[in-house]
């Protein structure tokens, strides 16, 4: 008497979707950088692995009605790790663990398929070193592709932001590839639903297959965004460099202007005048000398450059700039956000006391220090005429066309950047900015 053995190809063995969403994550946690590496690294890699090739095993059998939920605790599994092994923020867990689950997908079904096709209509036998050879071999072919178009076109995660927008974007896309691949199994009588087993394969792979490429899209957009910040802060660097060689010029003039006044103020001192003149004239000379005395001791040498610069050019202007500034709380912050952020923040100011008719009410304010570990950035200036705030960023307007939105923007992102937070106000003719940024220790700076 024979027995016969009936073997379903129609379904994927879980333990081959446990591996698939392994590899994905283990190339993504790479291509990021662990926190820990060495034998820590090593003994979570295999136990995610274990874990899951148990749970995707165990799981298998189920009931349909529980599909779903048994998938998104799959995906919780695969952002915990990913997350963890890179000591990344939520935002960028997600965003890594929704590649990482599509490309794991697309992996199994993809080997799945090509193992059913050889078997059914090139007469391989159902064999498990058959299988095998078909694994190893599609495994290393989807994954060595996109290691590289990563490598090549991919973006560094910890090098941008993954946004409110850009996460929506990508969880829409990852949920409508995976139902859309998996309506067949799931919902057998509808019109998007397959019959034949070739068929629901076909289906699976490719909408699978277009998730992944529609996530990669959306990397590669990001970087672009983050090439293109990337680029306008390299550019607003230099822009400043050349506005500090031609303040260099200005500012040797505006010396020999004073120094040929200040002959004349000694002349003036030395003739028969009294004393209450001498007085007058002597404070007079000092207040001059104090108004740049401390522009450039902030302790840091780019905000140096940044206020000193637009201090001469308030004085050209008959603007009055107080600054009182830590500039050393701000050493965590690189250069170019320093640049971007300050220089705004004064450009947007001095465009705004400009439309002020009287000299005397030409004022602007800065002011930087420590709190609780946090640093404070008060910005405040006068203004005139109405300021419309849209969404809580001032917006041009016909009676004060100095107030844009694109300079709050920049500010609003670059503090975003380094989890800080903004606030404007305007209260009987000021104008303020409130920043709040917190310290960062890891990053050096000082507590």
């Amino acid at each position: 008497m024979s027995m016969h053995i009936t073997v379903d190809l129609t379904n994927t063995p879980g333990v081959y979707y446990a591996l698939a969403y392994w590899i994905s994550s283990m190339l993504y946690i790479y291509r990021t950088g662990p926190v820990v590496r060495g034998g820590r690294q090593h003994l979570r890699e295999g136990l995610c692995l274990f874990v899951w090739a148990f749970y995707m095993t165990v799981t298998h059998f189920l009931p349909q009605w529980c599909f779903l939920g048994l998938m998104a605790a799959i995906f919780g599994m695969i952002c915990a790790f990913i997350g963890i092994s890179c000591g990344l923020g939520w935002r960028e867990t997600l965003y890594m663990g929704m590649r990482a689950f599509m490309l794991g997908e697309f992996a199994a079904s993809l080997e799945w398929q090509i193992f059913y096709y050889i078997l059914t209509r090139m007469g391989f036998p159902l064999r498990m070193d058959v299988n095998l050879v078909c694994l190893i071999l599609i495994h290393s072919g989807v994954f060595f592709l996109m290691n590289n178009l990563e490598r090549c076109f991919g973006c560094d995660i910890r090098e941008g932001k993954a946004t409110d927008q850009l996460l929506a974007a990508m969880a829409v896309i990852t949920v409508m590839a995976y139902l859309l691949s998996n309506i067949s199994y799931v919902f057998r009588n509808t019109p998007f639903s397959a019959q034949y087993p070739a068929e629901i394969f076909v289906v699976r792979t490719m909408a699978d297959l277009f998730g992944v490429a529609a996530l990669f899209a959306c990397s590669m957009l990001q970087k672009s965004m983050q090439e293109q910040i990337r680029a306008e802060s390299m550019q607003a660097a230099l822009n400043l460099q050349y506005e500090n060689y031609r303040l260099t010029e200005e500012s040797v003039a505006l010396v020999s202007r004073k120094y040929h006044d200040l002959k004349h103020q000694i002349a003036y001192l030395k003739s028969s005048i009294s004393d209450e003149e001498k007085t007058r004239s002597l404070t007079r000379m000092e207040e001059e000398i104090h108004q740049f005395e401390d522009l450039n001791r902030t302790g840091n040498p780019v905000l140096d450059t940044i206020v000193t610069s637009k201090s001469i050019l308030c004085h050209k202007e008959g603007i009055t700039l107080h600054c009182v500034a830590d500039g050393k709380a701000l050493v965590f912050m690189d250069p170019m956000d320093l640049t971007a952020l300050f220089g705004n923040i004064l450009d947007n100011s001095m465009e705004a006391v400009r439309k002020i008719p009287d000299p005397e009410q030409r004022l602007i304010r800065l002011a930087i220090s420590r709190q609780k570990g946090f640093v404070r950035i008060v910005a405040e200036n006068r203004y005139t005429g109405e300021i419309i705030f849209k969404k809580g960023i001032p917006m041009t307007s016909k009676l004060d066309p100095g107030y844009h939105g694109y300079g709050v923007s920049s500010i609003k992102n670059t503090v975003e950047k380094y989890g800080g937070s903004t606030r404007i106000q305007t209260r009987e003719g000021w104008f303020g900015l409130s920043i709040l940024i917190p310290l960062e220790e890891k990053a050096g700076a000082p507590q």
